[in-house]
């Protein structure tokens, strides 16, 4: 099983979506959200609070015929090592809700996703070694660049 994590600057720049939207198009996929408050109906399925519960989910996912997992968590891109994990930068009117924590996430990221362009050539042989759905990924991802910007 692939993991593939979803971290970022700050609230409201899209990361759920873009591990929804990312989950959507591989094959085998789970989503997953780690957050911090609690369970609530405007919540994705899948909603951890507790790190602990969410690592025995994904070793049992690993023994099963899960493909990858796509997780939204800035806290388990700081505890474990993922196969890729993303991190979407602030929106441009958002930069002073920055997290403490936001350099050394984005320091753990194999992609960037803020409002300068990103090229493909940044991402796109990376995602090739983990999946064939690399171009329909690749949209997703300029397409959560361009929502940064708006």
């Amino acid at each position: 099983m692939k993991l593939w994590i979803v971290c970022g600057a700050c609230r409201h720049v899209g990361k759920t979506y873009l591990a929804q939207r990312i989950a959507a198009v591989l094959p085998d996929s789970w989503c997953a959200k780690l957050g911090r408050h609690p369970l609530s109906e405007d919540k994705p399925p899948n909603y951890f609070t507790d790190l602990d519960l969410l690592l025995a989910r994904l070793e049992e996912l690993r023994s099963g015929d899960t493909a990858h997992a796509v997780v939204e968590s800035n806290r388990l891109a700081r505890s474990v090592s993922a196969d890729l994990c993303i991190y979407i930068g602030p929106r441009a009117d958002e930069s002073e809700k920055i997290r403490d924590d936001a350099g050394r996430l984005r320091e753990l990221a194999d992609i960037t996703i803020e409002t300068d362009a990103i090229s493909p050539d940044d991402w796109q042989d990376l995602i090739a070694t983990l999946t064939d759905q690399t171009q329909e990924i690749g949209r997703i991802i300029q397409q959560q660049q361009a929502y940064l910007t708006t």
